[in-house]
């Protein structure tokens, strides 16, 4: 047996060609746009986990999902915003911490109002779940679910490979301090925010984070001989990712990015009150005076009332003669007690 052939682990870094030619930038978006929407993606994965109070490896993997899915699919198809909550949706599968659909959809809708209208109201901010907006917006999250799972092959688990583990086990190693320990945690955390995991390996990014933290806290690694080569790391690659880390603290915060998609999903929501201009058309609200009274039906029941059934003849004689037999069998039962 030719033991040569057998590859020792699963690739996850993609090709040169795919990373040079996404499909974002074939449909003549640029480059800096596409990373502001891939930020912002991961940006809503980790601020909606955090309040799901989810383990932080759900949004690394979330991330990881969501950067690998935009060099299959472009910004033009599929719009960051949406294409996130199925990201942590899934994500939250495969690391076996179930979520249900209505809770992180409910965390979702509340950053949307938040985030772009601005609503400062926790009652504005709540998602009724018999409403028409959580029926669409699951709809939404089943479909990209599943074209998540088509566009990545099916091959989930091939890209739960972090580098927060490295972090510890060099930590480990190193004997470095818990400060230490943190500060390379947090800039691991924070990669996510870039594609680093489809080009450099789990353990190139924790050495990266690592060595940015001795830097930041000026504590001095080994270096005699150099500690990355112990983990199989060019310096080349460590220095490279510190500085990719480095450049998101110098972006500015963004709040909401309208999708690049040809019909935009969200143009049809409602525009908050406070919002409207003062110089719109009065708007008569003659019939807004009256509470409406909402009638709960089931799925079977018709749209509305059904006018009442005219009897024939023959029906009504029916009836008659019914109620005539039930009320002789009641009187000989009468008689028979007495």
């Amino acid at each position: 047996m030719d033991h040569s052939r057998i590859i020792p682990y699963v690739c996850t870094l993609l090709p040169e060609e795919i990373l040079r030619n996404p499909p974002s930038q074939r449909d003549g978006i640029s480059s800096q746009v596409e990373r502001d929407h891939r930020f912002w993606g991961c940006e809503l994965i980790q601020e909606a986990g955090t309040l799901l109070k989810l383990p932080q490896v759900v949004m690394v993997t979330a991330q990881t999902i969501l950067h690998r899915f935009y060099y299959r699919k472009s910004l033009r198809d599929f719009d960051a915003f949406r294409v996130s909550f199925a990201c942590l949706f899934l994500a939250a599968k495969v690391e076996e911490v179930p979520t249900r659909i209505s809770e992180i959809l409910t965390v979702f809708y509340a950053i949307y109002k938040r985030r772009r209208w601005k609503e400062t109201n926790i009652e504005n901010q709540l998602l009724d779940l018999d409403g028409d907006t959580y029926c669409q917006w699951r709809d939404w999250m089943i479909l990209l679910e599943r074209q998540l799972l088509i566009d990545l092959g099916f091959s989930i688990y091939n890209v739960m490979e972090h580098a927060h583990k490295y972090v510890l086990y060099y930590i480990k190693i190193l004997d470095g301090t818990k400060e230490l320990a943190q500060k390379a945690w947090g800039y691991a955390n924070d990669s996510l925010r870039v594609d680093l995991m489809t080009r450099f390996s789990a353990a190139a990014i924790g050495c990266g984070s690592l060595f940015l933290a001795g830097r930041v806290l000026q504590i001095k690694l080994p270096d005699n001989p150099p500690w990355w080569l112990l983990f199989e790391v060019s310096q080349e690659e460590m220095v490279t990712i510190a500085r990719e880390i480095l450049q998101l603290y110098t972006r500015n915060a963004i709040e909401w990015l309208d999708p690049l998609t040809e019909i935009n999903p969200f143009q049809h929501e409602t525009v908050p009150r406070q919002l409207e201009s003062a110089d719109a058309h009065p708007i008569d609200t003659r019939r807004s005076e009256q509470p409406r009274k909402r009638v709960r039906r089931s799925r079977w029941s018709p749209p509305h009332p059904s006018p009442p059934k005219k009897r024939s003849a023959f029906e009504m004689e029916r009836h008659q003669s019914s109620r005539t037999r039930h009320r002789s069998r009641r009187h000989s039962r009468e008689r028979r007690k007495a």
